[in-house]
């Protein structure tokens, strides 16, 4: 599970750089800071609309955030996994155009909330 390992030490980085507290993330992201603090440790996965949120908070592009080296699978159960991105390893060309489209799905998603809750400048 690189991929969340990687999102929270993107956070942490964020973070750091900007010399914010933990706590302060977590209130911005509406979280619990033992929650964030996981998500930092890349103990637990962090919610598509989490990382929507860090996002927002951070100005950056949700591709700083997701990435597509190697394969991966997006998982658009929302109820079974919360959008989770989950590393996988020696899937197959046919599968992996599947799981592109599938990342691109999810995406437009994405774009769609930032675009409804984000306010216009």
């Amino acid at each position: 599970m690189e991929d969340v390992f990687m999102i929270g030490k993107k956070l942490k980085h964020l973070r750091e750089e900007r010399k914010y507290t933990q706590e302060g993330v977590a209130i911005e992201l509406g979280v619990a800071s033992s929650t964030y603090s996981d998500y930092e440790r890349g103990v637990v996965n962090v919610p598509a609309a989490v990382v929507v949120k860090a996002a927002e908070y951070y100005k950056k592009d949700l591709s700083y955030f997701y990435s597509l080296r190697g394969p991966v699978s997006i998982t658009m159960n929302d109820q079974a996994s919360n959008g989770y991105v989950e590393q996988q390893h020696g899937v197959g060309g046919e599968v992996m155009e599947r799981l592109v489209a599938r990342y691109e799905a999810m995406n437009q998603r994405l774009l769609g909330l930032i675009e409804r809750w984000m306010p216009k400048e």
